[in-house]
């Protein structure tokens, strides 16, 4: 039987590859090395969709696994659908974060050009249909596996029950690895593989989905086969680097042997989630890091992150976020930014419940004085496994959703299909405030990052943001009315852009003179003023 993974790229400081292909075909060589499975060799990326259509047809596979994540949705739809309606033979599967795993007969709505759904963790799932599907010829639903008329049931995978076994450089994988990174390594930049040392998340975060909201426990891979994987992907160390995605690195204690491990032998790696909590451990070791990274001759530099979402107590509590006082964890990145590593990031998320323009403001005010110079301004998505796709939750904080085009690299034309597939990502985008609110404060934000964190122009900067968001807002509701797409950007020279793009265009084009000419009065405008001013600490708000 032949089985064909459609995955991804996408770009992190360099090339990064989706693992789809290697999670799945390393438990199966490894749990049951009888399977009579043919692996084709992954599509990582296709030029059109045609193109891709005529790869997918031309090796004829009896089942395409297809991966929808937000960033591969779009792109996923447009082939699948095209695909199915040109060979009805070909069995189609879908997996990832955005299959619906509370109601499964959602997704069939949604995606009426898959034979099954796999929710949750993939890889007994995926074995499992397999031998279904040799054995009968039909695809039926069982393991983590739904049908439009069946939804399976539910078991949760662990490592634990099966044989340690590498991913990346188990024996029938290998040359598709070697052969994968030549392909996309670029000049100066490696490739990235995303590797877990455990998998899941204790915690019920609300607008996070981690282990498709089914559980919330951990599963541990055996130390001594991370190591011995770890050591032949070091052996290709000029050529790779990996990116460790568990939900919370450093939080158990084999997290300490790795990282020091990989620091031992010189190796450059990634960790894209610190623990939640024990902040003393985890900035320990994040410091033991930033000295191996930043004296590490084979390092691709990454900025480094903290995931603060809100800086408000009752903000974290209402989403269920676990974590330190913000006064606390502001002396942590204080430390880290003055004595170990000023190229920063903080992760802050729009919209959570009771975040206001004021308390926009407070944050950014907060970051300034740490020089933080970046900061990473997320939506609120609603995604389908997330503790926020409750309608309780969401009437509780006064929530509507809203299915929108966002925008991040130039759109000519909203008729262009290509385009918008490659150049926006289509989400379900929560609101508890007006579009126009929505607007001004994430250009609050872009202005901050243009400025790298000084701010303290911004209050003459708060007419031209207004006047912005309005004509922005009025854009983005007359554009809806006319095509019916939401589209979250900035039309100017006849195309649409980022928020970010229009933030630079208006900061280069706008001189002192335009700024005293563009001033206007608008409501709460006196309390963000004196809210910046540095002479009124009293106006500040509390954040514990």
């Amino acid at each position: 039987m032949k089985v064909q993974v459609l995955s991804y790229t996408y770009d992190l400081d360099g090339p990064s590859i989706g693992p789809l292909y290697y999670f799945l075909r390393s438990f199966c060589d490894s749990a049951y090395p009888d399977n009579q499975i043919e692996w084709c060799e992954p599509i990582y990326d296709w030029k059109s969709t045609e193109k891709g259509m005529q790869l997918i047809i031309d090796r004829d596979p009896d089942l395409i696994l297809v991966p929808m994540f937000v960033w591969t949705e779009q792109k996923m739809i447009e082939i699948c659908s095209r695909l199915k309606l040109k060979n009805k033979k070909i069995k189609i599967v879908g997996g990832g974060p955005n299959i619906d795993s509370k109601n499964t007969n959602v997704n069939f709505e949604k995606y009426p050009f898959f034979d099954a759904v796999i929710y949750g963790d993939g890889e007994e799932a995926f074995y499992n249909l397999y031998e279904r599907y040799k054995d009968t010829g039909e695809i039926t639903a069982g393991l983590n596996c739904a049908t439009l008329k069946d939804t399976g049931f539910y078991q949760r995978f662990k490592y634990e029950s099966y044989e340690p076994y590498e991913i990346y450089t188990h024996k029938t994988v290998i040359n598709q690895l070697i052969k994968d990174v030549k392909y996309f390594k670029k000049s100066g930049k490696k490739v990235m593989l995303p590797f877990e040392s455990d998998r899941g998340c204790p915690y019920k975060c609300s607008f996070c989905d981690w282990s498709s909201g089914l559980h919330h426990k951990l599963s541990i891979r055996d130390t001594k086969i991370v190591l011995k994987e770890i050591d032949f992907l070091i052996t290709m160390k000029e050529y790779i680097r990996i990116q460790l995605i568990n939900a919370n690195f450093g939080l158990i204690k084999h997290d300490h042997e790795l990282l020091r491990h990989m620091i031992s032998k010189n190796f450059s790696f990634r960790i894209t989630n610190w623990s939640k909590i024990k902040k003393d451990v985890v900035f320990s070791l994040m410091k033991e890091h930033i000295e191996h990274e930043h004296t590490n001759e084979h390092r691709d530099y990454s900025i480094r992150k903290f995931s603060i979402q809100s800086i408000f107590k009752d903000t974290r509590d209402a989403i269920n976020r676990p974590d330190v006082p913000w006064s606390e964890h502001k002396k942590l990145i204080k430390d880290i930014i003055e004595n170990h590593d000023p190229k920063v990031a903080v992760e802050i998320i729009s919209d959570l419940p009771l975040m206001t323009t004021k308390r926009h403001i407070q944050q950014l005010i907060e970051f300034s004085e740490l020089r933080v110079p970046k900061i990473r301004y997320y939506p609120f998505i609603l995604l389908p496994n997330s503790p926020a796709n409750n309608e309780d939750w969401m009437k509780k904080w006064g929530y509507k959703t809203r299915n929108v085009y966002a925008v991040y690299d130039t759109v000519h034309s909203l008729d262009n299909k290509e385009e918008v597939i490659n150049n926006t990502y289509n989400e379900n985008y929560l609101f508890n405030i007006s579009v126009r609110e929505k607007v001004f404060n994430e250009l609050l934000y872009e202005y901050y990052n243009s400025e790298k964190g000084n701010i303290s122009n911004l209050h003459n900067y708060l007419d031209i943001l207004y006047k912005l968001s309005l004509s922005v807002t009025k854009q983005i509701e007359t554009n809806y009315k006319k095509t019916g797409k939401y589209v979250w950007g900035v039309y100017m020279d006849n195309r649409w852009e980022s928020v970010s793009t229009a933030i630079s265009f208006l900061k280069n084009n706008f001189s002192s003179h335009a700024i005293e000419a563009t001033k206007i009065g608008f409501e709460g405008k006196q309390e963000l003023i004196e809210l910046l001013s540095p002479n009124i600490a009293s106006k500040r708000l509390s954040v514990e």
